[in-house]
């Protein structure tokens, strides 16, 4: 859909596949990568992007996960999803969103819960580490940072 863009390893969850399998499974087929998918991420961001063969606004719907590989990993590109592939540092790929598909550096933040995002304020990241108080909590919380 978007050629000559950054993209990740993706793909289509297929009948009866849960999105981690579909994860490990794209890893494998695109890349050789046999490491495992970590259980890291997997909630789903839906990502609204303009389509640019149809011209009009549609949504995917992405569960994003994080693969830790071994610095001595080779990898294998395999078909015809990616020609090249580069490791680059956080800083460097949010540098490099507008050449991305949409939604990539959204869901590398949603699969490592903002851990890297420096647009999160201390307070709020504070109201991550709390596990003891509810919604009710966090919403007042978040109207006093507000006011």
């Amino acid at each position: 859909t978007f050629p000559s863009y950054w993209a990740g390893i993706s793909g289509t969850i297929e009948d009866g596949e849960t999105p981690h399998q579909a994860a490990q499974r794209e890893l494998f087929e695109e890349t050789n990568i046999t490491e495992t998918v970590t259980e890291q991420g997997g909630l789903y961001v839906d990502v609204l992007y303009l389509d640019p063969k149809r011209q009009q606004e549609r949504t995917i719907r992405v569960y994003p996960f994080v693969v830790n590989i071994p610095a001595e990993t080779s990898i294998e590109l395999r078909g015809t999803e990616h020609d090249r592939y580069q490791m680059v540092t956080v800083d460097q790929l949010e540098a490099m969103e507008s050449v991305c598909v949409p939604g990539l550096v959204q869901a590398f933040h949603h699969a490592t819960y903002g851990s890297y995002d420096q647009s999160i304020t201390p307070e709020v990241r504070e109201w991550a580490r709390d596990k003891e108080n509810g919604a009710s909590v966090m919403t007042a919380k978040a109207l006093q940072l507000l006011q």
